[in-house]
């Protein structure tokens, strides 16, 4: 709770109170929801845009009743959640077996981001919060349309007896929740993953820092693709950004 709280303050300092240009996204102390709600009040005061939900962490599943009082307070501020994908904990989905991080890499952040999609939807959170805005991060969008289809396939088998919350099918939830994928720019399917769940729910991200960004060379790559409209474009670089974070 305490470094949650110093990284946030310092991040504060650091950037929201030296220029207009940056808006953090405040890191919370999931271990205690009391305290992370707590928080995240905080951040909306400092000017956070929302709040970090790491897709590797120890604790249940975001799926999980106990988070439900985070999700409502941040629906009721109007902040966002991230939830954002990493290498940290590789035990936790298996990864740990491998011996090169280029399948550490490959592997963790899909892997990571799929288990937690998959828990949030079956809880039926698009349902209990409808108004609550979440970004999912750092893995791409071309796994949507496959794994909602899978679940599409088990919700009409085993639904109404293991996933009660969820009235309806995955891909229909998914459709009308304010829930937005981030899109790679060298992903070849971003046109059919855009097909299948609407421009409007992809959204572009430079990566900067991180070792692994091509930016700005992969904002180029994104705006001169030949197989998406430039209303498309301005959506996935621009718009859905703006309402992913207010």
């Amino acid at each position: 709770v305490a470094l949650c709280k110093a990284y946030n303050r310092f991040f504060n300092a650091s950037f929201h109170e030296r220029t207009e240009l940056l808006h953090g996204v405040a890191t919370l102390p999931l271990q205690d929801i009391d305290e992370a709600i707590l928080e995240l009040r905080a951040a909306k005061e400092l000017g956070f845009v929302g709040g970090m939900l790491p897709a590797i962490a120890r604790g249940p599943l975001l799926g999980d009743a106990r988070y439900f009082p985070l999700y409502e307070e941040a629906q009721r501020l109007g902040m966002m959640l991230a939830v954002h994908g990493s290498s940290h904990g590789l035990d936790q989905v298996g990864a740990d077996l491998y011996d090169q991080f280029i399948a550490v890499h490959t592997y963790t952040f899909p892997a990571a981001i799929m288990r937690q999609f998959t828990s949030v939807v079956y809880a039926g959170v698009s349902e209990l919060f409808p108004a609550l805005r979440i970004g999912w991060m750092e893995s791409g969008c071309s796994w949507l349309p496959f794994w909602i289809d899978r679940m599409d396939s088990e919700w009409h088998k085993r639904g109404a007896r293991e996933a009660p919350a969820l009235s309806t099918l995955p891909s229909t939830a998914v459709r009308g929740a304010r829930w937005f994928f981030h899109a790679e720019s060298e992903e070849s399917l971003i046109p059919e993953a855009a097909a299948y769940l609407g421009a409007e729910k992809l959204f572009w991200a430079s990566d900067w820092p991180h070792w692994g960004n091509e930016y700005p060379e992969s904002l180029d790559e994104l705006l001169d693709r030949g197989d998406l409209t430039p209303t498309q474009k301005m959506a996935i670089a621009r718009e859905n950004a703006l309402r992913l974070y207010g």
